[in-house]
């Protein structure tokens, strides 16, 4: 392995350091709710990730489903 593919390796072992794109996600979230809504599920649940780097689109995706349970109930 090169110096520069050691140096990458290395670079990469931090989420901190990685580069993150994120989506806005509150319509995945709906568009998930009403999927499940519609094929007769009532009891739907989003697990929550570890860690800070998804907290926002977890955050996003749960009032997305939170705003389509709403409006379905």
């Amino acid at each position: 392995m090169t110096d520069s593919a050691n140096l990458a390796d290395e670079r990469w072992k931090t989420r901190e350091e990685a580069h993150l794109f994120v989506l806005p996600s509150e319509a995945v979230g709906a568009l998930a709710a009403q999927h499940l809504i519609a094929r007769g599920h009532r009891h739907l649940a989003l697990v929550q990730p570890d860690g800070d780097v998804m907290s926002c689109p977890f955050a996003q995706h749960l009032d997305g489903m939170c705003s389509v349970i709403h409006t379905s109930s």
